[in-house]
Parts: structure tokens; C-alpha cells; sequence
């Protein structure tokens, strides 16, 4: 460092020379300047050195390692030049004196000095890298802890690579040697050396193995990069979806540079996952080596052309020759990847069949059930449902309940949810979630469904139903079997259906309404849509005409897609649908009466019956008997040979023993025994699929087993022997007398190995982990002794072996132990020993070897049995004869043996899985030793789609999403001749790349771009296919969305929406029926919205309706056909497009279906006799409660999140054990015990801070906007009834009420809150009523006010204020006072309006919406900047996840919002009030330790009269006697009057 201590300024040192050398001497000031700066010593500046470069000299060599900086050259003001380089002088490290600049300042300064802050300005077109250090990082012992959380912004990006959690790191490096490791919950994550690189070491590594050209081929955009991730398990999101580009053939990749190190390395490595032709989801478990030159990598960036507002894109290259990964200073080499287990996915798929089911037919109890509430549902167009079953003495004895069935049932149907409830005297065993009472039903309200028990008859029991059922509400009446139905037996009702079932005959019945004459408009799917424009007209003429849409004498029509659509629109509700198909019926509004009377939405008449399609659920499959099946694995992971069982179990994957996908399909099974074709008992080994009735084996590999041996026993010989003999006689050249240890002994393995070393006469040592195991080794080989047996489950046999050798160790090591065992073993060996590698499981981990094993000048051999298929033959000849040779000579006998009947593989893996066995598992297919005549034929198994590979399959659609995959699982499963139909043929390189992959497999893959919406078009695809083949399956993904709401929609939408499906469907089935004769699949790809509808695709519901009716004509007339109703699907198609990168939607309230569901879920649709099919995910109910973590899924990553969320949100704490054989009902019981323990500290995931207990749900309409309403009550406007004021809750509505006041014998007036609210406070709100209240009292008559809740402390504001004007009466309170309101609202209080905004919409919205959609959103909405942006987003959850045009009215909302405000801090206004008072209380008290009377008395005069009734808040205006009460109070009327 140097001072400063003086400066020259350059134009004052020209001044002054010209002012001595004259003007116009610029030239000599120069020469002067540079004279006075004497820089001859110039070759003297050192390295490191910054110079002052003042004047034009040039004598600076540029050669020097030193800063130049030239003041007044730069922008034309010498003071900013000047400044400037000052500026510089700090960067460079420099501490200039700028005091000296100014005369020296005398502080304290005078109060008129300018501050200098206001003249500084920052700079903000540069970016700085700023090192940030943290003091509580640093340690003695050189660990530091690192913490990784989502919500620091240094880590926020991490959040698009796993899911949410906490993890904490400790990082760990060694000063000298560089070592490092990274632990996280005392478990090694990772572990490696880091170095400084060296000057000598090259900054960019050249790319040998693909040119830098740029050479035009197929490539995947960023969008196919990240789909094909998706499909193999990778759900990368934000940054970490760098790859902008991808170049197959180079391969190169264009990756996005965002200053993100991890993010762009990461991008890196998925470059090298794409490479691979795979399906499995890899990660990286080892990286040879990783170099980084950040100023290299810098100067490359700076190189690149810049785009304005496009993002820097670097190209990454791939070396295949040699596996390097490189982006000029950048490069990774030697990674391995390992396999694991896709999350398998919690939610089962819901399988259903879609079918006509005429009202009256004879059904089981359960369908009769789904049938009703589908119907109710339909109708209602509600998603919360209320049902209460009264089982009393009028009901069957061993009748079972209905209500378990309808929440099953709901529990089916997207977004409804169920508050059931059975009344009842006696105990009933149901399942908790159903509320058992002891009440009558008069007590209850609002339901929607009511179940009675033979009503036949019984009026009043009838009537009683109805009044307490919402309006549209139902009822179901459970008669006799041999009940004769007639509406006289149910008087006021309409009998909607009739269902016999064999010990109850089941009625669903409605209350008789007066309807309205609607307006009929025909439809039809043939003609040119002209209904289209009439639909329209009314639809804007007025919002609640009722409408009829019908079709008749069309089979085939679509209305009952479209009306289904129609109704999730927001003036669908009036829409209802006639579809006549019988030919013989016509359509005559005056014959259909009867029918239309029912206020059906849907009505079809077929087969001469009216009826409706309903979804029913899909038995399972029967297990067929076939003549050949094999064995696997459904799901990988899930529970023969070792290698059999680590595959199935998970533990690693089939593509450590293949890389071809079409024998990863069956990988079970690698040895046998059996009967060939010409009768010979033989035994052998197969690739793969061995595990099966027939097998397809190397001839060269097949042995005849020995007359003396059974097929059992020859069975347990040729994988052990033959693995055996390959490492030991051909790979370790092993001689006679030598030394060999074998690990473990007790194996079938270590068995093997221990006859054939037997055999060459050599000195045996082995291992076994129990004293049992060493027993049965001494009994099967009494050649060892005890001293030769050590334990394999610790290191301790090293010392064995070096004390039995004296220190000299063995020449061959038999080895299947991993870890620290691996490495002992190595050390065991001798001077040139061979050390024999058979555990796969070490090799696929990579596991570390020392290389002091060549220090010894020994060698490693890997021994991989299964590659033998793909060596010489001479090998596989040498490898048998020396089999042969063994069991000549004796050397190779059958071994211990666990034996399985065909139905028994799951008990084997599990068997293999236990670890106790001693010996093989074998799996007995057949008995044995009988004659083959003899041989059982069939077997029990599940169906699986196999294509013929001489025959043809057709997808329309399939160069789309889903029918690639589709395109791909065929190929899978034997298909040889794909056309796959198309308009635009090949336009993208993710279709070409996929192509490819197939072609490549020896599949003819052709593209058809023929006009599938022509007749003419689908003949010549289909004789185009037929070309290849013999056409076998024809599978219709072909679609067109034109989606609009009803009102928006034109012909032309329609008519682009039905081509592809409606037109060519048809048109199909036509063709086929002639040119395809023996087609076996005719599959058209529905959707799940043509059966339950969704807003704005009206066009697309009709299409999908059309092509089900045609594939059930096809099935009624014996003729293949299959629709499948599909939900959301995930990973591929519009619905992924239309995601992107944001959290997956649920479409219709159902969850994406991943696509390799979807496929799995195939075998079982195509062997349906139904001709339609629903295949969706609805929630978590459809998961099994007892399966346990593991078999859900759960891996080594996902165990430390859930562990880590366990602990940290719900205090739950697991041993490693709980945790690995814990399930989700466990989790369950341990959460609701933690509920019990402490429930004022419940888990506040999704709280509404006890507003719950205040609003209610109301259905808004013009009255709602009064001040106040007159309510329907026992003795509406008669004079000589007392007039009754009712002052409502918090909602501000009266008529909610309505049920209530209904039983009340007085007139009674509503008010109603003002719905503009202008008002602030209690006290002004009480104001503004004051004059609607003052309209219906005279001073010469007491006042009668009755309140509830809330509308108590508005009430009494308005007493205060009639008292002061002459008024007086008696005012009764329903559970409502200003304490009672305060203590309610304490949680209110204590927090700020975004939480308490938040939490009153979020409770509105669970009236609409599942609880769990509310809590999901709810972050969203608090993270909003204001009440209306909240509003707005509640508003748009509730249209997204309800398909309705509701929303959240904005005035109804906003009041609520403000009187909640109002009550924070209130204290009333007035003093002692003179009027009576009554408190009516409920038993069951909402907030405890409160006085008796509330505090009523401190504000009034009187004394306060105190009744309980029974109930809660909410329920006691249920409560009869509470009825009775205020009835005797208003009128002295005699408690039994009613």
C-alpha cells in the first residue's frame, strides 16, 4: 500500500505551462507534463504494480502484469474522469487520502451545511459477486454447518429440484490432503477430494468424441427435454430446467446460464441421463472427476453473442467414446448412475363402468345406492352433501345401514364431500366417521338426503322428511321386497326410481313441486348445429327459463355429452336432457308428462324403459386359466435365483443385468429344469423370463439331468454350479491345493463353491452369520472344522484367515460381502490371489476397493453369469463340459432346497426376502416327474395385453402425447407394425427420436398424415396399414379442442371438435366391419367430463358422447369395442402442456393419472365386456391406510423429508424401526393421540381462527340486498299475533333463519345488515337500521327483538338507541352478548387483517370447495396485497375447482369482513338499558369460565332471566323446547299446541 499524499491536475499543470510558453503551445505542455512525470524508470514497475498513466506516453510496456489507469480520458469532464479514477484506486486495494482534496473541515459544522448523502448515487448496471461470511460457521474441529432451507432466498432455487423440507449439512474438510465429506443427519451423503488446479492443468478439456459443427438434425426442445425427464421420474422445475435446446445426433445440448453454479452443473448430468434409452429414473452415485475454472468459464460467456431479453445459452457437448461431459472449462467424467424406485403412486385409480340403468330395475344394494346418490348429485349440482338415516323400529333387524355406503360412494365422486349422521336409540357398529344420535329428526335441518324406514303410508312421517330437507333435497325410503308402489302410498311425493334388491325394495323420492312449462329445442350431432343459435338466443333472453334439450330416433347422437357440460355452466342448471333412442317413440311433450313431472336433469328412453347412464364400479378380473403365463412383478419393489430376487425386491434394477427394455418387461427367472419338446429332461439357463411354463433357453447352455436326479433337485444346480465353475475353474485358473475363502458358506453360492473347491482338493475357509448356519455347514461338509468357519458378520474373519496362514492369506476369495467385509476380504489375499466378485449389489453401488490389492499383484475379477449369453460359444461349451464333467465325477450334487408351489411366489420372495433360508428357493411350476401327457395345462393367472407380431396396430393420434406412449407400450409388448395416424406427420424431434427408438427394436413404424374426418380418409388408412399386416387393434386418441363457454361457441368449433372423434369413429366402425374382420380391439379414448360434464366444453362432451354410443352399438351387435373415459392424465398430453412448470392441476376435482398408470391400468380395461370405461384418480381415500411407507414408495430421500416433516410440523418422533414398518393408519392414531394429549395446540395447517363457529353457509339472492325481509312463519301477518324484530349472526341474512322461524307463532320481521357497507363501526351500523326498525314499532306497544350470536351486539345498539326516543320492550338472546362475541373473536383479535381476511374467505370457500383444495390455496390468498386481490383469487380457486360460474360475492364477503373488523376492540356505547332481557343458552357452551349471564346484567337494569336448552352455538336453534319456549314467551301458547 501507498499514501497519496498529493494531486496534480493535469489541466492545471497545462494552464500554467501555457500560460509560460504562450497560446497554441498544447503540443509543449504535453512534452513539459511529461518531462515533470519522469517515467525512465519504468522497466523498474514490479508485477501487481497500478500505474497513473497521465499525458500520451506510450512508453508503459503493456507486457507488464499491472493496472493502468488513465485520468481525463474518459468521458470529457475532467472532474468525473478525476473522481473516477479515484474510484478505481479503491477497487484496486488502494486507500486514497480524499481529505487532501478539500480544505480541512471544523466540526461540529453549522446547522446550513449541505449534506453530501443526497449527491451519491448508485450504480445498478453492473452485477458484483459479494462473498457473504458467516462467524457462526467457523469450528475448531474444520466442520462447518451448512443449513439448507427453502424460505432463504440463497436457496430458494433448490425448490424446483425436491420437494419442500429442512435439511441441515456438515461439511467437513482436511487441510492438507483435501479430503471431504458431507453428512446430513449423521449420514455420509457424499465424500471425495478437492484441489486448487494447477497453472499446468488445460482450462477447457477438447471435445473428441462429437464435432462443434453445427450440423442440422433432429433435435428436442426444452418443453420434449423435461417431458421425457417426466415420463422416467424427474419432476425438474424453474432453473433447473436449464436445457433450452438438445441436439440427438452430437449429442449437444444448449444450456441456460443464470449465475447459477448448480443449476447449470446439474443440467450437466441430466445432458448424460438423456443419452440413455431408458425408463428408469437414474441418479448419480459417482463422478470420477469434476474441474471448474470460473475465469475460463467467464471469458466463454463474455464470447457468446447476446440477445436482448433472451438469456445467455452455452453449449454443453457429450463424449460418448469416453463419457466426458464438457462446456469449456467445465467438465465431468467417470459419473455412474444408479437406479432406484420411482415414487409409486399413493392414489389407486377409481375403475368404473359406465352404463345404461333403466329407474326401475332390480339391483344390488350397493349399486342401488351409487345409482340414487349419482342421480342426486346430477340434480342438485351440490358438493357438499348432509345425509341423516333414522334407524328406528319401523327399520328391518338385520337391515345394514345405508349411510357407510353413501360416504363410500361420495368418496368416489370428485369434489362432493359428506357430513352423514345416523339418529338412533340403540348402538350401532359403523365406522367412526358417522355421528350416531339419539334425537328425532325434527331436529335437524338442511339436509339433503333423508333415509326412512317403511314410510309406505305413514304421511306425516313423509312430511316430516321434506321439512327438514333443502330445497331439492330427497328422500330415500327403504320398503318391503314386495312392496306394490304407488303414489298414493307417498302422498306429496315423486317417485324418481324403483330399485328391487333381494331383501328391501329402495325408493328415491322427491317433493312434488309445481314446474314451470319449459322450452323444448331438438338436437342432433348429424346436421349442421342450427339448434346451436336457438340454444344461444334463450340462453341470453333469460338466465332461468327451463330448457329441454332433446333428441329422438338418433342412436348415436351426443346429448347427453353436452347437456352434461351444459349444466356445469353458470345458467346450466335450467337445462335438462331428453334423449329418445328406440326408433318406434317419438318425442310428444304431452305423452312425456309423467316422466318430465320427476324434474329429472337427465332423462333416456331405450329398450322401452326410461332410465340413465350411471358410473358403477368395475369388478375386478377374474384370474384366467391359461396354457402359459410367467411371473412378475407389478410394480418394482414389490416381492429362484439371487438375481430374481434383487430385482423384484427393488433392491436393484433389471438394467444391471440388461439394457434392452423388451427384456426388462420379464426379468424373473435365469435357470430350470423341465422337459423339452422331445420329451428329454433337461436343465439349463435362459437371458430371462425363466420364471414361467414355457421357456425360450440356449441351447447351448441345456444340460440332461441324470437319471438319479429328480427335476427338483436338478433345478438347484445349473446358475449356482455354473456361476461357480465360470469364477473359479475359468476366470480364477483355480488349481489343486490351493487356499480359498468363500463368503458366505450357508448360500446356495457359497455351497457351490465350497464342492468344486472339494473336488480340486483345495484348503477350505468360509464364513456363516449364525451358530445354526455353522452347524449345517459342518453336518453338510464334515471336511470343516471349526477352525476354518468364521463370521461374516463383522471383519473379524481377517484374523482367522492370517492366523491359519501365517500371515500369507489365501489364493482365491469367493466373494459376496459388501462395505468394510469387501475389504477385509482383499486383504486376505496372497501374493497373486484372485479375488472372484459375485455380489452384484456391490458392484451396481460401486463399492470402494483399496488398491493395494495390486500391490500384492492380485486380480479383480467382476463375475456377471448372465453376460456368458453374449460371449464366445466356445465358452459356453468349455463352462457346460465342465458341468458335465462335475457330475460324473460327483463333484456337483443338488443342494439344500426351500421348495413353492406355482402359488406360492410371493411367499418365496418373501422367504428369500427373510434371509433365514439356507440353500435355494425354487418355485415348483409343475409337479414333477409325470408324464408329459400328464402335465397340468392350465394355469391361474392375470391378463396381460401380448400384440401378434405379424399383425398391424393403428393409433389416431399418435404422434400426440399419450399416443406415443401408447405407440411405446405396444412396442413393448410385442407389437412389430405401428401406423400411427397424424395430420401433420413427424414435426417434432421428440416424435422422430421416438420413432427411431422403435425402428431400432425391428419395428416397422409407419406415418399416416391421411383425413381421418373423411370417409375417404379412414379407408385409406386402414388399407394403408393392412399393407403390413393383418390390422389387429385400432386405438382413437385423435382429438380438436375448441373450447368456449356455450354462449361463445360456433358451429364451425363444434363441427372441428367432432371430426376427429365423433366423424371418424364412425366412420371407422363402418369400414372395419367389412376390411377388418378379425379385429380383436376397436378402443376409442374418451373423457371422464362426457359422463359428469365441465364448464366452456360443451363441443367436446358431445364428440366424446357420440363415440360411446357408437362403440355401445358396436358391442350390442357382437363387434369389439371399448371407450375409456380417462381423467386427467399426467406426464403427457394437453393437460401437462396447458401445466408447464407450474404445480399439477386437478382437472374436474380429479388428480393427473400419471401415464404409466394409465398403461398399467390397460390390461385390465381392454379385457372388458362393458362398452364404456372410467378410469380417474380421485383422492387419497382410494389409498390403502395399512401399506406401509416403504411399499407406498418411500426411498433413503423421501425417508429424511417425511422423518424431518414428522418431527417438525406435527411432533411426531420415530425410532428407525416405527419408521420403516410404519403405515398410514399408524400415522394416523399417533396424530389423533397427539389431538387428545394437547387440543388447544392442534395442528393450525388450515385455521380459520373460530369464524367457523360464527358464519354459516347461505344461498344469495335479490332479498338479500334489503334492509329487512318479512319471514314465512306459523301465523304470517295476523293481526293478533305478536311482531317480533330477528336480528341475524354475522352473515347479515335473515333468511337463513327460515327453517327456524317456520315453527314460531308470531309475525316476524328479518333485518338484514346493510349489504353496501358503508358502515365501520357497531355503533353506525345500528344507526342505519334504526329507521327500518323504527317502521314497524308504535311507542304505546312494547318491542319484542329476538337475536342469535352475533346480531345480539347490534341489537342492543339499537335498544339504546329506540330507548332514548321513548321506546321500551324485551329483547331475547340466543346465545349473544358483547362478552360472549369478544371471547369468540379472541383469535381475531390477536391477528393482523391479512391473516384474518384470509381466513373468512377461506372459510367460504369449504361450502363450495373440499376442505383440501381450500388449504392448498390458502398461502396463495394470504399472500396477497389487499382484500380485493384475496377476493379475487378465493374467486378464482372457487370457478377452477368447481366447473360452475360460482364465485364469491364481493358485497356478501366484504360485509362479513367489516362487522368482523367492527367487533376487534369493541366496547359498547351505551349505559344500563332499562328493557327486559332473556338469555337463551345452550348446554354445550362455546367458550368456557364465562359468567352465567354473559355480563347481560352489567348493562341492564333488571335482572337477566337465564334458560339452557340442548345443542351447541350452531345447533340450538334446532333445539324443540327452545321453540316451545319463546312461543309460550310471545303468546302463552300451550307447549302441546303443535
Amino acid at each position: 500500500m501507498f499514501k497519496i499524499t498529493q494531486f496534480i491536475h493535469r489541466d492545471y499543470l497545462i494552464e500554467n505551462i501555457q500560460l509560460t510558453l504562450g497560446k497554441n503551445k498544447q503540443k509543449s505542455a504535453e512534452n513539459v507534463i511529461s518531462s515533470l512525470l519522469d517515467l525512465s524508470e519504468h522497466s523498474k514497475i514490479v508485477s501487481d504494480s497500478v500505474v497513473l498513466k497521465i499525458g500520451s506516453s506510450d512508453i508503459i510496456q503493456e507486457n507488464k502484469n499491472v493496472v493502468i489507469l488513465t485520468p481525463f480520458q474518459n468521458s470529457g469532464s475532467n472532474i468525473i474522469d478525476f473522481l473516477q479514477t479515484v474510484g478505481s484506486l479503491y477497487e484496486c486495494g488502494y486507500n486514497p487520502q480524499i481529505k487532501e482534496l478539500y480544505p480541512s473541515v471544523t466540526l461540529p459544522v453549522s446547522r446550513e451545511t449541505r449534506m453530501i448523502s443526497p449527491f451519491i448515487k448508485w450504480r445498478h448496471d453492473r452485477d458484483f459477486f459479494v462473498a457473504t461470511y458467516d462467524k457462526t460457521a467457523q469450528s475448531k474441529e474444520r466442520v462447518r454447518q451448512v443449513f439448507v432451507m427453502y424460505t432463504f432466498s440463497a436457496y430458494d432455487y433448490l425448490r424446483g429440484h425436491v420437494v419442500d423440507g429442512f435439511l441441515k449439512f456438515s461439511v467437513s474438510i482436511q487441510k492438507y490432503s483435501g479430503n471431504f465429506e458431507i453428512t446430513a443427519d449423521e449420514s455420509l451423503i457424499v465424500s471425495g477430494r478437492i484441489r486448487m488446479m494447477d497453472d499446468s492443468e488445460p482450462r477447457e478439456n477438447p471435445v473428441t468424441g462429437c464435432s462443434k459443427a453445427n450440423v442440422q438434425g433432429p433435435h428436442l426442445s426444452s418443453k420434449d427435454v423435461y417431458k421425457e425427464l417426466s415420463l422416467r421420474g424427474y419432476n425438474y422445475k424453474d432453473k433447473f430446467r436449464a436445457i433450452r435446446k438438445y441436439e440427438i445426433e452430437l449429442p449437444r445440448a444448449y444450456v441456460r446460464w443464470d449465475n447459477n453454479w448448480v443449476t447449470f452443473i446439474d443440467s450437466m448430468l441430466q445432458m448424460k441421463i438423456l443419452e440413455s434409452n431408458t425408463r428408469f429414473l437414474y441418479v448419480p452415485t459417482y463422478i470420477a472427476k469434476l474441474t471448474i475454472d470460473p475465469q475460463s468459464h467467464f471469458r466463454i460467456i463474455a464470447q457468446i453473442p447476446k440477445k436482448e431479453n433472451e438469456p445467455i445459452e452455452i453449449p454443453v457437448y457429450s463424449d460418448r467414446t469416453n463419457g466426458v461431459v464438457s462446456c469449456g472449462s467445465i467438465t465431468i467424467s467417470g459419473t455412474l448412475f444408479k437406479s432406484i424406485n420411482n415414487r409409486k403412486n399413493m392414489r389407486m385409480p377409481i375403475l368404473e363402468k359406465y352404463k345404461f340403468i333403466p329407474n326401475i330395475v332390480a339391483l344390488d344394494i350397493h349399486s342401488s345406492v351409487r345409482v340414487n346418490v349419482q342421480i342426486i348429485l346430477e340434480n342438485a349440482l351440490i358438493y357438499k352433501v348432509k345425509v341423516v338415516e333414522v334407524i328406528n323400529e319401523f327399520t328391518q333387524e338385520d337391515a345394514v345401514p345405508l349411510t357407510p355406503i353413501i360416504e363410500a360412494v361420495i368418496g368416489d365422486e370428485p369434489l362432493v364431500q359428506a357430513q352423514v349422521k345416523i339418529l338412533s336409540n340403540t348402538a350401532l357398529e359403523v365406522d367412526e366417521s358417522i355421528e350416531v344420535e339419539d334425537k328425532k329428526l325434527t331436529g335437524e335441518r338442511d339436509c339433503n338426503i333423508v333415509i326412512l324406514s317403511n314410510i309406505a303410508g305413514r304421511t306425516d312421517e313423509l312430511e316430516k322428511a321434506f321439512n327438514v330437507l333443502k330445497e331439492g333435497g330427497y328422500v330415500i325410503a327403504r320398503e318391503a321386497p314386495d312392496c306394490v308402489v304407488s303414489s298414493n302410498l307417498f302422498h306429496g311425493a315423486t317417485i324418481v326410481t324403483v330399485h328391487r334388491t333381494q331383501t328391501q325394495t329402495i325408493l328415491l323420492l322427491q317433493k312434488q313441486t309445481k314446474c314451470e312449462e319449459p322450452l323444448f329445442i331438438k338436437v342432433s350431432s348429424a346436421e349442421n348445429f342450427t339448434w346451436l343459435s336457438t340454444v344461444q338466443e334463450t340462453f341470453n333472453r333469460s338466465s332461468h327459463q327451463n330448457i329441454v334439450l332433446y333428441s329422438e330416433n338418433e342412436p348415436l347422437n351426443g346429448i347427453l355429452g353436452l347437456v352434461n357440460c351444459i349444466r356445469r355452466e353458470p345458467k346450466g342448471k335450467f337445462v335438462k336432457c331428453v334423449s329418445i333412442t328406440d326408433r318406434l317413440k317419438k318425442f310428444d311433450p304431452s305423452e312425456l308428462q309423467e316422466q318430465l313431472k320427476k324434474n329429472m336433469a337427465i332423462n333416456i328412453y331405450k329398450n322401452g324403459q326410461w332410465g340413465t347412464y350411471r358410473h358403477l364400479l368395475l369388478e375386478g378380473l377374474e384370474p384366467l386359466k391359461c396354457e402359459h403365463a410367467f411371473v412378475n412383478v407389478t410394480t418394482r419393489g414389490d416381492l429362484s435365483s439371487l438375481r430374481d430376487f434383487v430385482t423384484a425386491s427393488g433392491k436393484i434394477g433389471t438394467d444391471v443385468f440388461t439394457h434392452d427394455r423388451l427384456e426388462q418387461e420379464c426379468g424373473q427367472g435365469f435357470e430350470f429344469s423341465g422337459i423339452d419338446q422331445k420329451g428329454r429332461r433337461v436343465m439349463g439357463m435362459a437371458t430371462h423370463g425363466a420364471l414361467a411354463t414355457l421357456v425360450l433357453s440356449d441351447p447351448l447352455l441345456n444340460i440332461e439331468i441324470p437319471e438319479s436326479w429328480s427335476l427338483e433337485e436338478a433345478a438347484t444346480v445349473p446358475v449356482v454350479y455354473g456361476t461357480a465353475i465360470y469364477s473359479m475353474a475359468l476366470r480364477g485358473r483355480l488349481r489343486r491345493n490351493e487356499t480359498v475363502l468363500i463368503h458366505p458358506g450357508t448360500g446356495e453360492m457359497g455351497q457351490a463353491a465350497i464342492r468344486i473347491a472339494l473336488h480340486y482338493g483345495c484348503r477350505i475357509y468360509t464364513t456363516v452369520g449364525t451358530i445354526e448356519e455353522r452347524e449345517f455347514l459342518k453336518k453338510a461338509f464334515p471336511q470343516l472344522k471349526d477352525h476354518q468357519i468364521g463370521n461374516s458378520r463383522d471383519e473379524s474373519f481377517e484374523y482367522m484367515i492370517l492366523r491359519e496362514t501365517q500371515g500369507r492369506g489365501v489364493d482365491i476369495v469367493f466373494n459376496a460381502l459388501v462395505e468394510d467385509k469387501l475389504l477385509a476380504s482383499v486383504r486376505c489375499l496372497a501374493q497373486g490371489g484372485r479375488f472372484l466378485e459375485i455380489g452384484k449389489f456391490g458392484m451396481a453401488n460401486n463399492d470402494y476397493l483399496n488398491t493395494m490389492l495390486f500391490r500384492k499383484e492380485a486380480s479383480f475379477h467382476g463375475i456377471m453369469l448372465d453376460q456368458i449369453f453374449n460371449e464366445n460359444p466356445n465358452i459356453k461349451i468349455e463352462m457346460v463340459n465342465h458341468l458335465k464333467e462335475g457330475i460324473m465325477e460327483g463333484a456337483i450334487s443338488p443342494l439344500e432346497r426351500n421348495v413353492f408351489g406355482y402359488d406360492e411366489v410371493d411367499q418365496a420372495f418373501r422367504c428369500m426376502d427373510s434371509g433365514k433360508h439356507m440353500g435355494k428357493v425354487l418355485v415348483q411350476v409343475r409337479k414333477p416327474d409325470v408324464g408329459f401327457e400328464k402335465l397340468c395345462k392350465e394355469f391361474p393367472c392375470i391378463p396381460r395385453y401380448i400384440c401378434d407380431p405379424e399383425k398391424t396396430y393403428v393409433i389416431l393420434g399418435g404422434l400426440g402425447g399419450f399416443g406415443l406412449e401408447l405407440a411405446d407400450w405396444l412396442v413393448l409388448r410385442g407389437a412389430k407394425k405401428l401406423v400411427l395416424a397424424s395430420r401433420k406427420g413427424i414435426s417434432t424431434g421428440y416424435q422422430n427420436m421416438r420413432t427411431r427408438i422403435w425402428t431400432s427394436y425391428g419395428t416397422i413404424v409407419k406415418i399416416s398424415t391421411a383425413d381421418i374426418s373423411s370417409k375417404a380418409g379412414c379407408k385409406q388408412l386402414i388399407e394403408e396399414s393392412q399393407e403390413l399386416g393383418p390390422v389387429d387393434a385400432i386405438f382413437n386418441l385423435a382429438m380438436v379442442l375448441a373450447d368456449a363457454f356455450l354462449e361463445d361457441q360456433t358451429a364451425e368449433m363444434f363441427a372441428a371438435c367432432l371430426a376427429p372423434k365423433a366423424l371418424a369413429t364412425e366412420y371407422l366402425d363402418e369400414i372395419t366391419r367389412e376390411l377388418c374382420p378379425n379385429l380383436r380391439q376397436f378402443v376409442a379414448f374418451s373423457s371422464m367430463l362426457s359422463g359428469r360434464g365441465n364448464a366452456a366444453q360443451t363441443n367436446y362432451g358431445m364428440a366424446n358422447s357420440v363415440m360411446e354410443r357408437i362403440c355401445e352399438r358396436r358391442r350390442n351387435e357382437g363387434y369389439p369395442a371399448l371407450a375409456i373415459q380417462w381423467g386427467a392424465v399426467g406426464n403427457v398430453g394437453l393437460v401437462a402442456e396447458m401445466q408447464g412448470e407450474k404445480d399439477k392441476l386437478d382437472i374436474l376435482g380429479t388428480f393427473q393419472q400419471p401415464i404409466s398408470n394409465c398403461l398399467q391400468v390397460l390390461d385390465t380395461l381392454l379385457k372388458q365386456t362393458d362398452s364404456a370405461i372410467v378410469s380417474s384418480l380421485q383422492d387419497a381415500k382410494s389409498v390403502s391406510f395399512h401399506a406401509t411407507l416403504t411399499e407406498l414408495g418411500m426411498d433413503s430421500i423421501t425417508g429424511v423429508e417425511i422423518k424431518q416433516t414428522l418431527e417438525r410440523d406435527f411432533d411426531i418422533f420415530l425410532t428407525p424401526n416405527d419408521f420403516r414398518t410404519m403405515t398410514l393408519a399408524k400415522l394416523k392414531e399417533r396424530q389423533e393421540e397427539k389431538v387428545d394429549q394437547n387440543r388447544q395446540n392442534e395442528q393450525r395447517g388450515m385455521t380459520f381462527l373460530g369464524l367457523e363457529d360464527l358464519i354459516e353457509d347461505v344461498e344469495l339472492d335479490a332479498d338479500c340486498c334489503k334492509p329487512y325481509i318479512p319471514l314465512k312463519s306459523d301465523q304470517l301477518q295476523n293481526p293478533s299475533t305478536a311482531k317480533v324484530l330477528l336480528f341475524p349472526g354475522i352473515q347479515g341474512i335473515a333468511k337463513i333463519y327460515q327453517r327456524f322461524v317456520k315453527r314460531l307463532r308470531a309475525d316476524i320481521i328479518g333485518m338484514q345488515y346493510m349489504y353496501d357497507c358503508k358502515e365501520q363501526t357497531i355503533a353506525e351500523m345500528a344507526q342505519s337500521l334504526l329507521p327500518y326498525v323504527e317502521d314497524h314499532l308504535t311507542k304505546d306497544k312494547p318491542f319484542n327483538i329476538l337475536t342469535y350470536s352475533f346480531g345480539t351486539v347490534i341489537a342492543l345498539e339499537v335498544v339504546s338507541l329506540l330507548e332514548s326516543q321513548g321506546y321500551t320492550g324485551t329483547i331475547l338472546c340466543i346465545d349473544g352478548a358483547p362478552l360472549l362475541m369478544k371471547e369468540m373473536m379472541k383469535n381475531v383479535n390477536r391477528e393482523n387483517d391479512q391473516v384474518v381476511e384470509t381466513a373468512i374467505i377461506s372459510h367460504l370457500l369449504t361450502f363450495r370447495v373440499p376442505a383440501d383444495v381450500v388449504s392448498n390455496n390458502q398461502a396463495a390468498i394470504f399472500k396477497c396485497a389487499t382484500w380485493k386481490e384475496r377476493l379475487q383469487k378465493g374467486a378464482d380457486v372457487l370457478k377452477q375447482h368447481t366447473g360452475h360460474g360460482d364465485t364469491l360475492d364481493e358485497q356478501f364477503t366484504t360485509g362479513i369482513y367489516a362487522r368482523v373488523k367492527a367487533l376487534k376492540g369493541y366496547s359498547p356505547s351505551y349505559g344500563k338499558l332499562r328493557s327486559t332481557v332473556k338469555l337463551l343458552k345452550p348446554t354445550q357452551e362455546m367458550v368456557k369460565d364465562l359468567p352465567e349471564d354473559y355480563d347481560l346484567s352489567e348493562w341492564f337494569e333488571n335482572p337477566v332471566e337465564i334458560q339452557t336448552f340442548d345443542g351447541s352455538h350452531m345447533t340450538i336453534l334446532e333445539d324443540e323446547k327452545l321453540i316451545d319456549f319463546i312461543n309460550v314467551y310471545l303468546n302463552g301458547d300451550d307447549v302441546e299446541h303443535r
